[in-house]
């Protein structure tokens, strides 16, 4: 009974209830109390299986809020790394506000009378918005920088120079019309002077052709039409062109305009690879080959940038239960799968076991563990576990073999194949015959008149019929 009890005790404690999280007192800190490097995670949507709308939204926004509170963890969404990819580059952003600042100082310059400063803090502007022109989505930062540059070396008396500037503006906006207070009146009649000179001037055109087409097409600003597309009529010099087409990276360029020509652009818009990975990932979750989707993974990790890379799975079992599985991949080593029983009114404490196991997985160095058992998911076929357990592998039938009867006639055996033993003779075994049974009653029936005849004293009577023996014994009173 002992033994029976400890066995007992032991399939409990190995059964699927004891599939608990790890609390997170229980999860390994950094020995001395130092804090833990950091690690960007993304976290990816949650999926589901035979769950209802909402909630793997709401296990996924308790595992989120759960690694938020984690100091050394810097958590992103696909959404916002989308946003960051596509953002305007830090050095982009450094220069054009650089170029901001060059332009109040030069006005407040030419306020002040200091011409040179404020020719020299024009200059400077333009020089920096010219260096990031392709990023401007409006030219009027670069206009404004040139008006005030044209207006510097006028009061200068340096006409020619003022006359090349408002020359440039007119070529990044040929129907601009400027405000009094940034051309006085003294110098309004060289602004209108340049402006006929400009339109009496030779223009050039452009054909713009992408692959693929249909990609929208912006030209200093303004949307000109769909790729292919054919302009003409635009004043020579530089300008800004970006073409935008849903699912490709935006292309910016700097094209030049030659008078009386024509400037050809061919270009390859380049697809957006997260948001295809993020598609191929959902399906190869529940596919068949594990490695597939942990390669996805591990290739959206790369794109930007991260430790690592966390996706999960809510699943409801025949029994009612629900599961969350996590799969962890970091950027050296392989996926470490996670999981725990999950229920709405767990969710707090199951997330933050979870994300502290996810901040271990991340930051411990070799393989990882094997996907946790006793959740009653199967992990053969799918990195995040399914329900349903593998289907078997598909026993090959033997070729039907087709015979003629005539008449009444049987049907041959059918062949065995090489290497299969044949089938035992029929043969009836030894207890399935009726007299072997009868012997057994009669020996029986035997045994216990004996036993009653050596306990019991007085008269006895035997009857012997085939098949049957009866006994009869009196005892004396």
């Amino acid at each position: 009974m002992a033994v029976l009890a400890s066995l007992l005790g032991l399939a409990v404690l190995a059964g699927p209830g004891r599939a608990e999280p790890l609390r997170p007192e229980d999860s390994p800190k950094p020995e001395g109390g130092s804090k833990r490097a950091p690690i960007s995670l993304l976290l990816l949507d949650t999926l589901d299986i035979g769950l209802e709308a909402g909630t793997a939204r709401q296990a996924r926004t308790s595992l989120e809020q759960a690694l938020g509170r984690l100091e050394h963890v810097q958590l992103s969404r696909p959404d916002a790394l989308l946003s960051r990819m596509s953002a305007v580059p830090e050095q982009v952003r450094a220069d054009l506000a650089r170029a901001v600042a060059y332009v109040e100082k030069g006005r407040e310059s030419l306020l002040n009378l200091a011409l040179d400063e404020a020719v020299e803090s024009f200059q400077s502007a333009r020089v920096l918005y010219r260096r990031q022109m392709a990023y401007l989505e409006d030219p009027d930062p670069l206009v404004k920088a040139l008006m005030g540059l044209a207006e510097s070396l006028a009061a200068g008396g340096d006409q020619e120079a003022a006359a090349s500037a408002y020359r440039e503006v007119l070529v990044l906006s040929p129907g601009y019309e400027p405000d009094p207070g940034m051309v006085p009146s003294k110098f309004r009649s060289l602004f209108e002077q340049v402006r006929q000179e400009a339109s009496d001037a030779p223009s050039g055109g452009l054909v713009v052709e992408t692959e693929p087409r249909g990609a929208s097409a912006r030209l200093d600003g303004l949307t000109v039409g769909t790729s292919p597309l054919i302009l003409s009529a635009i004043p020579a010099g530089l300008h800004a062109l970006k073409l935008e087409k849903k699912g490709y990276a935006a292309l910016r360029k700097v094209v030049e305009i030659q008078r009386g020509e024509t400037t050809p652009v061919q270009v390859e818009l380049q697809p957006l690879r997260l948001p295809a990975l993020l598609r191929q990932v959902r399906t190869a979750a529940c596919g068949e080959d594990p490695r597939e989707c942990e390669k996805l993974l591990r290739e959206i990790g790369s794109i930007g940038s991260m430790t690592g890379v966390v996706l999960s799975q809510l699943a409801r079992l025949a029994d009612g239960r629900t599961v969350l599985t996590l799969a962890v991949v970091r950027a050296q080593g392989g996926a470490c799968v996670l999981g725990a029983r999950w229920s709405p009114q767990t969710a707090e404490e199951v997330s933050r076991s979870l994300a502290w196991q996810i901040s271990d997985a991340v930051d411990r160095a070799g393989t990882c563990p094997a996907p946790p058992s006793g959740l009653g998911l199967h992990f053969e076929r799918s990195l995040l576990g399914s329900v349903e357990p593998p289907s078997p592998i598909a026993i090959r039938r033997l070729p039907q073999v087709t015979h003629r009867a005539v008449g009444v006639a049987e049907l041959p055996p059918r062949p065995i194949p090489d290497g299969v033993p044949p089938p035992p003779p029929d043969v009836t075994p030894l207890w399935g015959e009726w007299w072997f049974w009868t012997g057994i009653g009669a020996l029986v029936a035997g045994g216990v008149a004996t036993a009653l005849a050596l306990t019991l004293s007085g008269r006895e009577e035997t009857i012997y019929e085939p098949d049957l023996v009866r006994v009869k014994i009196w005892k004396n009173p």
